[in-house]
């Protein structure tokens, strides 16, 4: 069995998970298969991503604490003559974010404890939470951090330096949140969802200009997921649709001053189960955007029933392209799943 593969930030390597008849292993390669490294773990991994360098793996996966189950952050250096895996630090649930040097790694433990994670082992405490949320993030100038905190009253979501300063209130939330700043830091998008709203994800996007603090609503729809473009202008977010039998999803694309609706499809059950609960997380390291940032990539089954991995170019005036949708891959498995890092 072969999951969770996953592209190095140049896209000249992947990684991903193996089970086989000896057990689990992590194993990476260049993208054509060359230089193949395999590493024996005992659990195997549930969520790879690849350190900005692209010379460490961090992953997750199961592990047992006194015979208690529990999660790990495990980190391998792909470059090492004998790579191994060491384990930084255990809890659940689990979530974390590569700063952008490649140094530490930021955690979110027990819905409560935030923390730095130095490749070299050493944990500095940030603080304790309370908020709601699932993933932090690493800001981009990599001196900041985003995560929500609680008081008494309320629930907030706020950018701290590294020593859990509070440096900016960026939006007070009931319920839970998960957003996403984008990669210039000028703005950061949030759904807040209400506790008992059946996802992690489920209500109107908003999006914050850290600047001004002026907050604009993107889309009163319920929204599942939402990703920036690389080049930061553009915000892509999934949508509900209608569709008899089916799950029903469309992407959208906000540019800064219009919305773009694109195909209604209906998602793998990969995507539905394993990807889409832990969107915030996946956001941050397997990307749905093209390096250029004029088109999308997805797997799921179009509206006339044909299956495949799709690729959807931008509207013409969105991205100077014809806005036309192309079949990347057909499918003949409908579980079939993809990494989505680059086109």
């Amino acid at each position: 069995v072969y999951a969770q593969p996953a592209w190095s930030a140049d896209g000249g390597r992947i990684a991903w998970s193996k089970i086989d008849r000896r057990g689990s292993a992590l194993v990476t390669s260049q993208y054509d298969g060359s230089e193949r490294n395999e590493v024996r773990v005992p659990f195997a991994p549930f969520y790879i991503a690849w350190s900005p360098r692209g010379d460490q793996l961090a992953y997750l996966s199961n592990w047992t604490v006194v015979e208690d189950p529990s999660i790990a952050l495990r980190l391998v250096d792909v470059n090492g003559e004998e790579s191994q895996a060491q384990t930084l630090v255990d809890g659940q649930p689990l979530y974390f974010s590569w700063a952008p040097d490649g140094e530490r790694l930021l955690t979110h433990i027990g819905n409560e404890r935030v923390e730095l994670q130095a490749v070299t082992g050493e944990q500095t405490p940030v603080v304790i939470s309370g908020g709601a949320f699932q993933s932090p993030q690493w800001a981009p100038d990599g001196e900041s951090l985003v995560y929500a905190l609680a008081d008494a009253l309320q629930q907030y979501l706020v950018v701290a330096d590294l020593e859990g300063n509070l440096q900016q209130e960026i939006t007070d939330f009931d319920g839970q949140i998960t957003f996403a700043m984008s990669p210039d830091g000028a703005q950061v998008a949030y759904v807040a969802s209400e506790r008992d709203a059946g996802a992690n994800t489920l209500g109107p996007l908003y999006v914050v200009d850290m600047a001004t603090q002026a907050t604009r609503a993107i889309t009163e729809r319920p929204v599942v997921a939402f990703a920036w473009s690389p080049d930061a202008q553009k915000l892509a977010y999934l949508t509900l649709e209608p569709l008899r039998n089916r799950v029903g999803m469309r992407w959208n694309v906000w540019d800064g001053s219009q919305r773009t609706a694109y195909s209604i499809f209906s998602p793998t059950s990969t995507f539905l189960n394993n990807y889409l609960p832990f969107f915030d997380q996946y956001a941050q390291s397997h990307r749905i955007w093209s390096p250029a940032s004029d088109a999308l990539v997805y797997a799921g089954q179009q509206t006339d029933g044909r299956a495949g991995v799709w690729v959807q170019e931008l509207a013409a005036d969105q991205a100077g392209g014809a806005g036309s949708l192309c079949e990347l891959v057909a499918a003949m498995n409908p579980l079939f799943s993809l990494s989505l890092l680059s086109l």
